[in-house]
Order: C-alpha cells, then sequence, then structure tokens
C-alpha cells in the first residue's frame, strides 16, 4: 500500500489521542457519550488541513478495510491489514501498547463520520450565547459550562468528614515519622 508510505513520510501530529483512548476505556452510557463528545472536540481543535487530512485517511481506510471489498492478504482479515498498515501514520505514542493502538486506529475507523461532526452540546451551547448576544444581555451573566457537580447537603458533609479524616491521619503520619519535631 503506497499510501502508507505517504503518511508515514509525511508524518501527522501527536493528535490528543491519549484523551480519545480514555473513551474505549468508558463503559457507562452517559460518560461514553460525554468522552464521544470530548473526542469530537479533540478533533475539532486541531488544524483545518490536519483534521481534514485524518478524515480523508480515515475514510479511505474504512473503505479499504471493507470485508466484502478486494482481499488485501489471504491470511489476515482487510480490516486488521488497514489498521497495521496506517497505525503510525495515526498514532505516534510509543508509550501506547500496540493493542490499544490498534483498538484506538479500529475505533477511529469505524466511527469516523461520527467523529468528525459537530457535538451536539457545543451548538446548543454557541446558539444560546448568540441569542443572549442578540437579545442584548451579557454572554458572560449565563454560564455556557459548568465545572462542577452540584451535592447534596449529606454528600458535601460525608465528603467533608472522610476528607479531614484522611488528612488528620496524615498529619498523624507524618509527625510520628518525623523525628526532629
Amino acid at each position: 500500500m503506497k499510501q502508507a508510505k505517504y503518511y508515514k513520510l509525511k508524518g501527522m501530529p501527536v493528535l490528543l489521542f491519549s484523551l480519545m483512548f480514555g473513551l474505549l476505556g468508558v463503559s457507562e452510557k452517559d460518560k461514553g457519550h460525554q468522552a464521544f463528545e470530548a473526542s469530537q472536540l479533540c478533533l475539532r481543535l486541531l488544524e483545518p488541513n490536519v483534521r481534514d487530512e485524518l478524515r480523508r485517511l480515515l475514510a479511505f481506510m474504512a473503505v479499504a478495510a471493507e470485508p466484502e471489498g478486494y482481499r488485501l492478504q489471504k491470511q489476515y482479515d482487510n480490516s486488521s491489514v488497514v489498521c497495521r498498515t496506517f497505525q503510525k501514520a495515526i498514532v505516534h505514542n510509543k508509550s501506547m501498547s500496540k493493542t490499544k493502538t490498534d483498538q484506538l486506529v479500529l475505533f477511529l475507523m469505524e466511527n469516523h463520520t461520527e467523529l468528525f461532526k459537530t457535538p451536539v452540546s457545543l451548538i446548543e451551547t454557541v446558539t444560546k450565547q448568540l441569542q443572549t448576544l442578540q437579545q442584548g444581555r451579557d454572554p458572560d451573566t449565563t454560564a455556557a459550562f459548568t465545572f462542577c457537580q452540584q451535592l447534596t447537603v449529606e454528600q458535601y458533609e460525608e465528603q467533608r468528614e472522610l476528607a479531614t479524616m484522611k488528612q488528620l491521619q496524615q498529619l498523624i503520619q507524618d509527625l510520628t515519622q518525623n523525628t526532629t519535631l
């Protein structure tokens, strides 16, 4: 496959695949959706030419990997051959195991059409912010994103108690181990 040499020589930049790889380990439905949206945002942050090239490469890989298509190698299925051929062009993370790299490339290849779409939550947020501006209100007064999770009083008290106990235990341990005090 001459395309693989082209991409290996050209070298794709390191994409935020370590963050995206977290998507593969998420099993809960809600968190899986959030991780998928985070992956979409990561791809959205790439330079447009890099994003387009990656999108075209993944689309080509998906077509070449179809089991009904021309058999690329007799001893392996097309998906494995395409994945192995192009994985070094996509993932430049040497600390990631071969199995994880394979999983990631297969995931990207199988979900390439959805991954390159703009997340619905981003569209909704931008729409709300634009409506706020059109109404003449200050967009900073409406929070676009929340970075914390609201807790009940009981949850807060439990966390406060656990954290206090943990820190007190750490203090006692430090005092008993420190001979200079």
